[in-house]
């Protein structure tokens, strides 16, 4: 009878009759995880993802942003025309989520990086996400 040592979320891992460390997942994703990705010189950095068919949903997984030189901007995630977060971008943010974050269903996705506020300094926006 395997001894249940630690559970997170629905995910759980224990020990099995021998010693073994069992992870048990809930759930696995169905869909492949993709990226896209956009530069713009003094522009906003814009990756928007079209509504996806009724009953699926955008999930997003993580965002990789940032300047060429010095900068602080911000940086927004929408559901649809709703706001879901404002992110401070200083040079660079990385960011890998633990849960994706959970688009509406058959609503796009639009994630957007501001304008550097100098010629030559060039943004860059890759986001990483699941439609399903």
């Amino acid at each position: 009878m395997p001894i249940d040592l630690d559970s997170y979320g629905n995910n759980a891992m224990a020990l099995d009759e021998n010693g073994k460390v069992m992870i048990k997942v809930a759930a696995q994703l169905t869909g492949s995880i993709q990226s896209a990705t956009i530069t713009a010189d003094n522009l906003a950095a814009t990756i928007t993802l079209a509504v996806p068919p009724v009953g699926q949903a955008h999930y997003l997984h993580g965002i990789s942003a940032g300047f060429s030189a010095a900068a602080t901007k911000l940086l927004t995630v929408k559901d649809g025309v709703a706001t879901k977060e404002n992110i401070i971008v200083v040079n660079s943010y990385n960011e890998g989520r633990v849960k994706p974050l959970k688009i509406t269903d058959a609503t796009a996705l639009e994630v957007s990086l501001a304008a550097s506020g100098t010629l030559g300094n060039i943004g860059y926006l890759t986001v990483r996400y699941e439609t399903r």
